[in-house]
């Protein structure tokens, strides 16, 4: 089970003072490691790498055309500015693409939950922070082209 395999991972990390990644992304262990940082480890430094891998495969597709640039990435997410003409084939395309991430990553698929936000209903967290404020703030000015009047979009 998942529990065994993370405590056995727990064990071998304090015994040799380090823990890693599938792609040898390394993290040392000292006594003042806490328990916690151990257990969160591998799920979010996997989590980075299958990102990297993914953000290298829309690189690749959107130099051939297939798929528009990247506007950025944060945590778990990744940002398109895309016609909403296309939404039904770019959500297939990135689901292809994180779904071979995570298997070049970790060996097997992992859920990918696809939202598409329009111009009207742009997206905004729950708890919106300083950090929201300034992508959202960039995204306008990334996108001013397409939008030119944002406060009628966000009104």
């Amino acid at each position: 089970t998942y529990w065994t395999w993370i405590e056995d991972q727990i064990k071998v990390a304090k015994k040799v003072g380090w823990i890693s990644t599938n792609d040898n992304w390394m993290r040392y262990v000292e006594r003042k490691t806490r328990r916690t940082q151990l257990l969160n480890f591998p799920s979010q430094s996997h989590g980075a790498t299958m990102l990297r891998i993914a953000s290298d495969m829309f690189y690749e597709l959107w130099q051939r055309g297939i798929v528009p640039p990247i506007l950025c990435t944060q945590h778990d997410a990744v940002y398109f500015n895309a016609d909403e003409s296309d939404e039904t084939r770019l959500s297939e395309i990135i689901r292809l693409v994180m779904t071979q991430a995570a298997i070049e990553c970790i060996g097997m698929e992992v859920s990918c939950d696809i939202s598409v936000y329009g111009h009207t209903d742009g997206y905004k967290p729950e708890k919106w922070s300083d950090t929201h404020e300034y992508l959202w703030e960039s995204v306008k000015e990334i996108t001013k082209e397409n939008y030119a009047d944002w406060d009628a979009v966000e009104s």
